[in-house]
């Protein structure tokens, strides 16, 4: 099985939910990619 390594984003939002309706929000995602991948779409 291949060694995935985690890569750490911060992806901007405008909220819709009712607490913070149209607030510019940062989403953390956590994205994991196999050992020596680039990391771009074919």
């Amino acid at each position: 099985m291949a060694q995935l390594t985690p890569v750490d984003h911060r992806v901007k939002h405008k909220s819709t939910i009712p607490a913070n309706s149209g607030e510019d929000i940062e989403l953390f995602v956590r994205e994991y990619r196999a050992a020596g991948s680039s990391g771009t779409p074919d």
